[in-house]
């Protein structure tokens, strides 16, 4: 739970109490599992006399692979190199990304190749501008390098 408010005071029987969870899955299967789970919970509470409703305040898929997903990136290590720049290995990062929404349409798709910088998504987040020429290059480069049927 990454919030639980409720209630008016310490020595005041709370008429309500509100949970907020965050759930982080790797694949939309464990997200399916983990939907079913909290709703099978809030169906059948364990206090008596009480009830409970939930709802969903957002939603992003996750990022799986699909098809050409590895053909893409190897390209995109390819440019990387031919500019001169180490190539990046690929990874999977958790938590939420836009990309996903792209590769769950059965896009390729690559994630996580935004400028340079510090803290993101936080008050404190910051860009190096002299690397947004660069990573242009990189894009550039790439959508080139597609193969017609790609």
């Amino acid at each position: 739970c990454g919030r639980i408010e409720g209630g008016k005071g310490a020595n005041i029987v709370p008429d309500y109490c509100r949970f907020t969870v965050g759930i982080r899955y790797w694949t939309n299967a464990q997200y399916e599992e983990a939907e079913a789970f909290l709703r099978e919970l809030c169906e059948h509470p364990s206090v008596t006399q009480t009830r409970c409703r939930i709802s969903q305040n957002g939603f992003y898929p996750a990022m799986e692979p699909v098809e050409k997903t590895d053909q893409l990136l190897k390209i995109y290590q390819q440019c990387c190199l031919n500019l001169g720049l180490p190539a990046p290995k690929g990874t999977c990062q958790g938590g939420c990304s836009d990309s996903a929404f792209v590769a769950r349409a059965g896009i390729p798709v690559l994630c996580s190749l935004g400028v340079a910088g510090e803290g993101p998504h936080t008050l404190r987040e910051w860009a190096e501008i002299s690397s947004l020429a660069v990573q242009c290059k990189k894009m550039i480069a790439t959508i080139l390098a597609l193969p017609e049927d790609f």
